[in-house]
């Protein structure tokens, strides 16, 4: 068993097919076929459900899953140590963010990284905090930019975010020191992301509080937008008000009690990290007060 045909099966998981497996790793569709077929026969069983749809992970392929990521990320990481001793940095990271207010740093994070290491490749991955600590388990990001979740990653803390609440003008009780929290199902509730778990609905659901979600939307910008229109109010971190310059139509009020998350990058821990990762998660901290 290679790890190439291990990082086909993963590719083809990911993607939905194996089609697009082929094309993203640069192989025909009958060999990723091969692949996988050599795979199955080496394994002993099989490990993907053909259907007009693509292809999905057998019963025993998903018990094997996380051995087989463990298997892939092993072997980039040997290549990266054998090219580190012979004096060449080379690598593939990727790098994860919650937060768009974290984006400019980010950037200049990896624009930095890159003129110091041009030969490692990196790519970027968007998700909530919940979907980056699954990534990290997953070995599917090196790094990322998130609030505080438990998982198998070291932890670095950046700064204590506090949850604000975003109300029109309009609203009876923006003239108050501070939002009530035992008000939220009072008023109509703009809800960031609400199918997914996010540092607002976590909160909610550790304090028993049940809004009047009437509005969802995508991220910051929009709930800042509907709630500007008076459709209600929102709840939101501090550190994406003040990237969004609320400006006079709303007032940005602490709730009471007041709530915190702890904000900070999750990484690979530290006997498994990669020579290219642990290169970047050195210079991220050489660059952290930065982002404060």
């Amino acid at each position: 068993m290679d790890t190439e045909k291990c990082r086909a099966l993963i590719a083809a998981l990911e993607l939905g097919s194996l089609t697009a497996a082929a094309e993203s790793l640069g192989y025909t569709p009958s060999g990723i076929s091969r692949m996988m077929a050599a795979l199955e026969d080496e394994m002993g069983f099989p490990l993907l459900i053909r259907n007009r749809g693509g292809v999905i992970p057998t019963e025993d392929c998903k018990s094997m899953l996380p051995l087989i990521r463990d298997f892939v990320y092993m072997g980039r990481r040997c290549v990266q140590q054998a090219a580190s001793i012979r004096g060449i940095e080379i690598g593939k990271l990727t790098i994860g963010n919650t937060y768009e207010a974290c984006y400019g740093w980010l950037a200049r994070l990896i624009a930095g990284f890159s003129r110091k290491y041009p030969m490692v490749e990196i790519s970027t991955l968007e998700g909530t905090s919940s979907e980056l600590a699954a990534a990290l388990g997953e070995h599917r990001a090196d790094f990322c930019v998130m609030s505080r979740r438990e998982g198998d990653f070291d932890w670095l803390h950046i700064k204590d975010d506090q949850l604000v609440a975003v109300l029109p003008k309009s609203n009876p009780l923006s003239g108050g020191a501070a939002f009530p929290l035992a008000a939220v199902g009072n008023y109509p509730f703009v809800a960031i992301r609400p199918a997914e778990e996010t540092d607002n609905s976590r909160m909610i659901a550790q304090l028993g509080i049940t809004p009047d979600i009437r509005f969802g939307c995508p991220d910051g910008l929009a709930a800042m937008a509907m709630v500007k229109a008076g459709l209600g109010i929102a709840i939101m971190n501090q550190l994406i008000v003040d990237s969004l310059e609320p400006g006079d139509d709303v007032r940005v009020m602490p709730l009471d009690p007041e709530q915190y998350v702890d904000i900070g990058i999750g990484v690979t821990k530290k006997d498994m990290v990669s020579p290219a990762a642990a290169k970047f998660i050195a210079y991220a901290k050489e660059h952290i007060e930065e982002m404060k």
